[in-house]
């Protein structure tokens, strides 16, 4: 589990984690964040090809609600982007960076499990 080090990244992490609640789809492996003051960069690891649909409905439902509780980039606001990234099974998850953190994953990824046993 990711600790929150600042105030903004405990914003960034709760803002999409809420947003994601009843939006996870079976195809879903992972998903992670990455933040900055500038930009947040919400990539979803999804196993086989998605669906336009599918990638619609993330953006109209939790691209949107993570957009509404930040100022607008004018305002000094974050840039909020997304990436769907296909990561079929047997693929590992990539290892993250400095101001990025993983928000879902599915359980039965081995890889995360020995990388986070001590964490939960």
């Amino acid at each position: 589990m990711c600790q929150a080090d600042t105030p903004f990244q405990a914003e960034v992490l709760l803002s999409v984690q809420r947003a994601l609640l009843a939006e996870i789809t079976p195809g879903m492996r992972a998903i992670s964040v990455s933040w900055s003051t500038e930009a947040i960069l919400i990539r979803v690891f999804h196993e086989g090809q998605w669906s336009e649909e599918l990638e619609d409905d993330f953006d109209a439902c939790v691209v949107i609600q993570v957009v509404a509780d930040f100022p607008i980039p004018a305002e000094g606001g974050p840039t909020i982007e997304y990436k769907l990234i296909r990561l079929d099974s047997g693929a590992h998850l990539p290892s993250l960076g400095e101001r990025e953190a993983y928000v879902y994953a599915r359980n039965n990824h081995q890889w995360f499990r020995d990388r986070n046993e001590n964490s939960f």
